[in-house]
């Protein structure tokens, strides 16, 4: 993220609070509290809100890997292992 800001921006960003938690973050953006780099899933419910994709120069969306931990005893439970069944088949380019 930080490579993309400087090549498109001057300045440092301005960053006066940070949070933890996407919820929160995503209220204060929805609330004109500033800004900030959000996943696509999470903003696409708001057609009010200005989002700009975060593109390489090629063009190329940028994309962060995420990692998901669980416990290998908790696939026994029918829930779990279809939710981690869904996360691996989902098109992460898409989201």
């Amino acid at each position: 993220m930080d490579h993309w800001w400087y090549r498109n921006y001057n300045q440092r960003p301005h960053i006066n609070i940070q949070v933890n938690q996407v919820e929160t973050c995503k209220e204060m953006v929805i609330n004109g509290l500033g800004y900030a780099i959000l996943a696509n899933l999470v903003v696409r419910p708001y057609p009010e809100l200005v989002v700009k994709p975060l593109l390489h120069p090629s063009g190329e969306p940028i994309t962060r890997k995420t990692w998901m931990y669980y416990h290998s005893d908790s696939m026994q439970m029918n829930i779990v292992r279809a939710f981690v069944d869904f996360i691996r088949g989902v098109d992460v380019k898409g989201v």
